[in-house]
């Protein structure tokens, strides 16, 4: 019982080789924790030694040097810049680019004092002449741009498939064919892909389709770096056992997403899966799909077709 319990808290924690996901706003990059190695992050450079030992999901400011210090639970009264004071809506603001009294030379010179980013936000709110007369909303929305800016502060994240599926689709998603993660999750539950279930995967994500089936199914991922660390004896081994388990023709589910165009695929594939059985085929453009959609229907066996096109729409929420 506390050598599971051991166990459990070492995953949940930060070690020296680990492959991690860095968040700072919307922006993500996957590393490797490793001592004394320099990363650059969103054109800011660190050190990730501190990180190490520490949960996942824990923010760090990062000084002036590169190191990372651990930061405090928001709720703290030191985090807070909120304002007293708010208009009631923002007719009589004029955005002219004199409100600021702050020029960029005081805010370099703050900034070369040693001041936190939270302290140098408080100076521009302190000498904004129109922050006051701006409504609730607005004085949030200010708020939040300016941390952006200002604040050096990242956040380390365990790679997760719905994470990896957000930070490629943001800074590479031609890597994933565009694969945004709502789609991937809409492809994981019409596959039902579950634990115990035995799914045939053809993918050009870049390993995401396939890692994603693995954590679905309860599997542990590997990095794709891993991977090409693979020896190539190993890596026959591995084809040998994947052709002995197609010839049984008793797959339980069928996910296509790739580049190449997927009908030969789909059509070369699905006489490996049982009878019954759910299939996926993901593809950027509407008229590969639609070529499928007419080449199973003229053949005829299969059921229940159908052509989806999924989209996200993001709220805001006043």
């Amino acid at each position: 019982m506390a050598d599971s319990v051991g166990d459990s808290d070492v995953e949940c924690r930060i070690s020296e080789g680990d492959y991690v996901v860095l968040k700072r706003g919307d922006v993500y990059k996957s590393v490797q924790v490793e001592t004394k190695k320099k990363i650059i992050f969103e054109k800011q450079w660190m050190f990730l030694d501190a990180a190490i030992g520490e949960l996942y999901g824990s923010t760090f400011e990062v000084d002036a040097g590169g190191k990372l210090r651990l930061r405090k639970p928001k709720n703290t009264e030191e985090d807070s810049t909120e304002a007293k004071e708010a208009g009631q809506d923002n007719r009589h603001i004029v955005d002219d680019g004199k409100s600021q009294k702050l020029t960029r030379d005081d805010i370099e010179s703050l900034k070369e004092q040693g001041m936190k980013g939270q302290e140098i936000i408080q100076q521009l709110i302190n000498n904004s002449t129109t922050f006051r007369d701006k409504t609730e909303f607005a004085q949030e929305k200010y708020i939040k741009k300016k941390k952006k800016k200002y604040e050096s502060n990242i956040t380390v994240l365990k790679p997760t498939s719905r994470i990896l599926a957000m930070m490629y689709h943001g800074r590479e998603p031609g890597k994933v064919c565009h694969l945004r993660y709502d789609t991937l999750a809409q492809m994981l539950t019409l596959g039902n892909i579950h634990a115990g279930s035995k799914i045939i995967v053809f993918e050009t994500c870049a390993g995401l389709v396939l890692g994603s089936v693995m954590e679905r199914m309860g599997g542990k991922s590997r990095h794709p770096a891993q991977e090409k660390r693979a020896r190539m004896e190993e890596k026959r081994k591995r084809l040998a056992a994947t052709a002995a388990l197609l010839e049984g023709r008793n797959a339980d589910g069928l996910v296509i997403a790739s580049r190449f165009h997927p009908c030969p695929v789909l059509l070369g594939l699905l006489r490996f899966v049982a009878p019954s059985r759910p299939f996926v085929v993901y593809c950027q453009y509407r008229e590969p799909l639609i070529e499928c959609y007419t080449k199973l229907r003229e053949q005829g066996g299969a059921i229940n077709l159908k052509l989806t096109d999924s989209w996200l729409r993001h709220y805001q929420v006043i």
